[in-house]
Formats: C-alpha cells, sequence, structure tokens
C-alpha cells in the first residue's frame, strides 16, 4: 500500500490537508491543543467535503469510471488512515469537553459548538470516504465489478453510491441495493462497525456532556 503515490492522485484530500496544517499553523499557541486540533480539523473537513460536492453532483458515470481507475492504487490504505483520524478527532472531542462542568458558563457554549460541530464534519467525512470507496471498488480498473446490485436498470453514479453509505451510516445496515462479492462484504462489515462504534460514542459523550452539565450546575 503506497500511501504517497495514492495521495498525489488525490488532488483535493492533499489541498485539504494543507489547509488544516496552516489552519493549525495560525492559530493561537496558547490555546489547548485539542482546541486548535478541532478546528484544524475542521477547516480542512470543511474544505475537503465542499470540493468533493463540487463533483460528485456533476460527474458522470465515465468520470467515476476513469477516477476509480486512475485512484485504484491504495485506496483502501487511504480509507484506513481515514477511519483512523476521524477516531481521532473523537478523543479529542473528548478531551475538549471533558469536565464541562467546571468550566465558566460563559465559554460552556463555545466548548459545546465546537465539539457538536467537529462531530458533525466527522461524521460525515467517515461516510463520504466510504462512498468514494464504494464507487471505486464497483468500477475497479475502470471496470464494472457487480460488487452491488442496485434497483434499477441504470449503471450507478455517486448519489446512489451516497445512499448506500449513509444508510449504512445511519442504520449500520444496507436497505435495498444488495452486497454480492465477499470483498465488498468485508467492506460493509467495517463501515457498519465503524458507524456504530461512531454513532454509540456520540450518544455516549451526550449523556456524559448532560452529566458535566448537571454536576456543574449543582
Amino acid at each position: 500500500m503506497k500511501i504517497l503515490p495514492s495521495l498525489l492522485l488525490r488532488p483535493r484530500l492533499l489541498v485539504a490537508l494543507a489547509a488544516g496544517v496552516v489552519a493549525a499553523a495560525l492559530l493561537p499557541s496558547d490555546w489547548r491543543w485539542a482546541t486548535r486540533l478541532l478546528i484544524a480539523w475542521d477547516a480542512g473537513a470543511i474544505l475537503y467535503l465542499g470540493l468533493l460536492a463540487s463533483t460528485m453532483f456533476t460527474e458522470t458515470v465515465a468520470q467515476i469510471r476513469a477516477r476509480a481507475e486512475r485512484q485504484d492504487e491504495g485506496a483502501f490504505a487511504i480509507l484506513i488512515i481515514a477511519c483512523l483520524a476521524a477516531s481521532a478527532s473523537l478523543v479529542a472531542i473528548v478531551v475538549q469537553i471533558v469536565g464541562l462542568g467546571a468550566v465558566p458558563s460563559g465559554e460552556r457554549g463555545a466548548h459545546l459548538a465546537l465539539g457538536g460541530f467537529t462531530i458533525l464534519c466527522s461524521w460525515t467525512l467517515l461516510h463520504a470516504f466510504f462512498t468514494l470507496h464504494y464507487a471505486g471498488i464497483y468500477y475497479q480498473n475502470g471496470k464494472v465489478e457487480p460488487c452491488f446490485d442496485f434497483p434499477g436498470k441504470a449503471e450507478p453514479d455517486y448519489v446512489d453510491f451516497l445512499y448506500f453509505a449513509y444508510t449504512v451510516g445511519c442504520t449500520s445496515q444496507t436497505s435495498d441495493v444488495g452486497v454480492t462479492t465477499r470483498h465488498a462484504r468485508g467492506i460493509v462489515l467495517l463501515h457498519s462497525v465503524l458507524a456504530f462504534v461512531f454513532n454509540t460514542s456520540i450518544l455516549a459523550m451526550a449523556i456524559n456532556v448532560g452529566a458535566s452539565l448537571v454536576s456543574g450546575g449543582s
């Protein structure tokens, strides 16, 4: 799995990574490291998702197939790194909101807003990466690999893969799309487990925040 060549084939990801690094460098050094990390992560995530959306809803099936052929190498490695990065953002969120009850009441809103916004960015980004990966394995090597059975006769585009990925992300299960190969089932299994862990972690953090606010108020 060659990470650097694979990154060079993904200019949007490189631009977003660079933006995150620049944002982290420009933030005040006396801020908490978790705060700087979350803001930098959010900046890169927003930029990447914006660049992704600008092409996802306009690319034709032929362009998706060509992109999958170019970016085939290292695609799984990029996916794993994205999952680890999203998981690391959860750790930073925990650090950011831990002991929220002891934070002055005037600052709690900013802490909660940053944590909540980062959760939204991380959740959206995680399933966007799986969307790209599903499109990549379906149109692997520029050819259709029947690893998913979408209803209808038209070849699936990014809207179809978004539908599938975010259904798994919301429910940890598939809907009306069949998964027809063992390799694809393995990816969907990984996605479902990550979605469950991510969603459960968000619920646990929400309960912790509520408990911290109650204890702080008392």
